[in-house]
């Protein structure tokens, strides 16, 4: 039972790492696609993601 519990456990700790990469690697690939199109606003969104 104890087993089982753990494996539950980290199934659902490997779909939050998951959607955390996600979660960090969109900003950055936004910012490196909006920088050469447009640098300001580009810096603007990725200071205002914390936000």
């Amino acid at each position: 039972m104890i087993k089982t519990r753990l494996i539950k456990q980290l199934g659902s700790f490997s779909r939050y790492l998951s959607q955390f990469a996600y979660a960090f690697l969109a900003p950055l690939t936004l910012f490196a696609v909006l920088v050469k199109i447009d640098a300001p606003a580009s810096i603007f969104l990725l200071c205002a993601v914390p936000v």
